[in-house]
Order: C-alpha cells, then structure tokens, then sequence
C-alpha cells in the first residue's frame, strides 16, 4: 500500500485525478509510506494537521516493496495478517459533511486469508477496502448517524496492477 490521503470535503471525479499527486488546501491526512519510520515506527503524516500513522507491531518492519513502474519508488507491504498502522484519533479526521479517502493498492487476492482487507477505516465513521472478489467496498455514518455500504462495485482489484481507490462522500 502507498500514499493514504484523507480530505474534509467530497472532491469530484476531475480533483481526484489531478490532485491525487499534490497536498490539496483540505488534505488531513497524507502517508506517503515509501518513507523509512522514525525509531519509534512513526510514519510522518505530511499535512498541517500531523495525523501520523504508528506501526501496529513495533518488533518488526513492514518491508518495501517496489513499484513495477519504478526502481527508484517503493510502498509498504503488509503481511494480512497483523500488519497495520494506527492513527490517533483527531477531530481533522471525524467526518463533518464531506470526505475523500484514497490510496494507491496491489493486493495478491489469491494470497488474502480474510475475507476483506481494509484500507482505511475510522469505527463507525467510515471504511474503504476490498474484496476477495476485487470488489471495492465502502462504507459511511453521516451527522444523522445513518449508515451506508456501498458494496457492489464491479471487480476492479487483481493481482497484477497497482490501482487508485477513491470514496466519496
């Protein structure tokens, strides 16, 4: 997995595209996860708001992996099993009226133990991953506490090429 990013607002089809690259004014959060931890296996989170992302298990490391377009850029690889990063809880990342998560993924389906892997998720307040299938899945609690899945997109993910998952809300 590389470059979680989370925004306080809902970004159109067209800002997700161009924007996906550069720090946005609403961006809360940013992992670029191709960077070493600290000593402590922090992961410095790049946005103002400094919603960093600490190593679910600090006896090891989650090992590079390189990206098949360039030697010279790598991403993290995480094992499906207890690899995992926390970030603290912080109102930047409680839903207001709007959200955009996103991150770049190459996931060997063939390799999942679960069911589904999780990209992003903030309990009961909204969760992006995917499917066994390579069905996207998402979900959402707005103001109203009403929650929505979105859960039948067609099959997108497979084991061969990185993709650029998106929510919106």
């Amino acid at each position: 997995m590389d470059d979680i990013k989370i925004y306080d607002k809902a970004l159109t089809d067209g800002e997700i595209y161009g924007q996906y690259k550069q720090q946005a004014g609403n961006l809360v959060m940013d992992l670029a996860l191709d960077d070493e931890p600290g000593a402590d296996m922090i992961y410095s989170d790049s946005s103002i708001y400094a919603n960093n992302g600490y190593h679910s298990n600090v006896t090891s490391t989650i090992p590079y992996y390189y990206f098949d377009f360039s030697s010279s850029r790598t991403a993290r690889l995480f094992d499906g099993i207890d690899d995992y990063l926390y970030v603290k809880s912080s109102d930047s990342l409680k839903i207001q009226d709007a959200i955009t998560v996103q991150a770049w993924v190459k996931a060997d389906l063939s390799k999942m133990k679960e069911v589904y892997s999780i990209v992003a998720n903030k309990i009961d307040d909204y969760q992006l991953g995917f499917a066994k299938n390579g069905k996207v899945l998402a979900s959402i609690t707005n103001s109203n506490d009403v929650s929505s899945w979105f859960r039948y997109s067609p099959p997108v993910i497979n084991t061969s090429s990185w993709f650029h998952l998106a929510m919106t809300y």
